[in-house]
């Protein structure tokens, strides 16, 4: 059995990559900014209960990276940097891309799975 550390678990690849670790008998630490909402991660984890734990992470926020490396007690085998953010669904004019949005799509995106990796595996 490994452990596996999964991001952005709580729905599409991140969650169908868990269903599939929990199911082949690994243990699952399954990270989404809001698990509260996450009722299919949820229902994951009452069918699996004794493998599956889910944290509260938000990629783009060191506190919350920190406090869920604090709660992974286990050595983890695989790290799967799947969290992710898109923003400007209307095209590259979209109002919707700010200086701020895009730098919190960078941040998630491209610095996420470095921070990610340096409190999960130190050198």
């Amino acid at each position: 059995m490994q452990n596996l550390l999964i991001t952005g678990a709580n729905r599409g690849f991140g969650l169908a990559i868990t269903d599939l670790a929990l199911s082949r008998g690994e243990r699952v630490f399954a990270g989404c900014r809001q698990p509260a909402r996450a009722i299919d991660l949820i229902n994951l984890q009452r069918r699996y209960s004794d493998e599956c734990e889910v944290l509260s992470i938000d990629v783009a926020d060191e506190k919350s990276l920190r406090e869920a490396a604090l709660k992974v007690t286990e050595h983890i085998d695989l790290l799967v940097c799947n969290a992710g953010t898109l923003n400007g669904y209307g095209g590259i004019m979209s109002a919707e891309n700010t200086t701020e949005s895009f730098r919190n799509v960078l941040t998630t995106n491209a610095a996420g799975p470095f921070l990610r990796r340096a409190l999960f595996f130190p050198i």
